[in-house]
């Protein structure tokens, strides 16, 4: 304990004031919070550049990507990941550009830290924006020049009680929308050759 005394006078008046400052030891003292990392999904075979490699699209072998997953929060049952991108302009007939979905896949357990390329893990695949399939459709923008694409992977409170045929990405933004409890999203580029 440290005490300083501090006199001052006021209208003639000294005012005294004695101020106690308590130093807790070592034994006391709280431990320092555990800082949990940041929810993120990577893909270990995407470099500084955001390139999605060739095997991830119709230029290649059109393997679904590879995924690791840090961070996982406290209280996760299940993680979703969605990958899907704006193609470009409006096609022949279209009013707007449309999302094209690649990829859907849920369920995976909280204790997924990464899913091979090519695999589903342990988690059950929706539908794709072509054919309307329950499989991984790889990117193959038409037109000249990079594309965009994101995955987002959903750190769920609770897994999903939607069966596999009605899995398409806003069902599963709709049955996501109260248990999400951490997002992380991965934007990706692809210029084909």
């Amino acid at each position: 304990m440290m005490s300083s005394k501090v006199a001052t006078t006021v209208l003639g008046l000294t005012l005294s004031v004695t101020s106690l400052t308590f130093m807790a030891s070592p034994s006391f003292a709280k431990p320092a919070a555990k800082v949990s990392p940041v929810f993120k999904v990577s893909d270990p075979a995407i470099g500084a550049d955001s390139l999605l490699p060739a095997a991830n699209t119709c230029d290649g072998a059109a393997l679904s990507p590879a995924l690791s997953f840090v961070g996982i929060p406290k209280g996760t049952k299940s993680v979703t990941v969605i990958m899907h991108g704006i193609p470009g302009p409006a096609r022949p007939g279209e009013t707007e550009p449309s999302a094209h979905v690649y990829w859907t896949l849920y369920n995976l357990p909280a204790s997924t830290k990464a899913v091979a390329q090519g695999t589903t893990g342990s988690g059950t695949l929706g539908h794709n924006f072509k054919e309307n399939t329950l499989t991984y459709t790889p990117p193959c923008s038409q037109g000249p020049g990079l594309k965009d694409y994101t995955i987002t992977a959903y750190a769920l409170s609770n897994r999903l009680s939607i069966a596999a045929s009605s899995a398409t990405r806003d069902s599963l933004i709709q049955a996501m929308k109260n248990s999400t409890l951490a997002t992380s999203i991965l934007n990706i580029h692809y210029a084909r050759p």
